[in-house]
């Protein structure tokens, strides 16, 4: 993938991550208390409710996930906003500590959310339906794996390399040879 791409890849992902970390899972976090209720599926509750059928565990307002989302909603929301904001800028090393933490971040988290139900036998998965358990459960959630996985891949390769990156190379040439890459790119006059 070539840089500006890549660069573009890295600011939208952050973007929508850090969107669904402040509004989807903060937001339940707020509320998750009062979605135990016989109520809780009409109404302002209705959107989380409608996912705690897929897993009954956003339903009860499980310990585990309550915790898992609250670091994700603070620290994950923050850091993929900063994110956002040092690669618009073109402080890509800035961005790329943050790109990293972020995605470790995630991806174990994701892993551990994932991981926690596959133990328990998927005890609060709606199996029988396919949507709850393979595009609700499964599919969605892996987003949040593939995409900060390879964020992963090209921050160790970045900080393997001393310094060089296809993600913060500013030309084809660049990789070859070390760069200031908090600086904006100049062009040939």
């Amino acid at each position: 993938m070539d840089t500006s791409r890549l660069r573009r890849v890295v600011i939208i992902w952050s973007l929508v991550s850090g969107l669904v970390h402040l509004s989807w899972e903060l937001g339940w976090c707020l509320v998750s208390r009062h979605l135990a209720t016989p109520d809780a599926l009409h109404g302002w509750r209705r959107i989380w409710s409608l996912y705690g059928v897929a897993d009954r565990r956003y339903l009860n307002a499980d310990s585990f996930i309550e915790i898992l989302e609250w670091v994700t909603a603070t620290v994950g929301g923050f850091l993929n906003f900063y994110v956002v904001v040092q690669a618009s800028r073109r402080k890509l090393r800035h961005a790329l500590v943050a790109l990293l933490l972020v995605s470790l971040m995630e991806v174990y988290g994701t892993v551990m959310y994932l991981g926690s139900e596959i133990f328990t036998g998927f005890a609060n998965v709606n199996t029988v339906s396919f949507v709850d358990t393979w595009l609700k459960f499964f599919a969605v959630n892996m987003l949040w794996v593939v995409f900060p996985g390879y964020f992963v891949y090209e921050s160790v390769k970045y900080l393997v390399a001393g310094g060089r990156s296809p993600m913060l190379a500013n030309d084809a040439s660049a990789a070859a040879t070390p760069v200031s890459h908090d600086e904006p790119v100049q062009s040939a006059a």
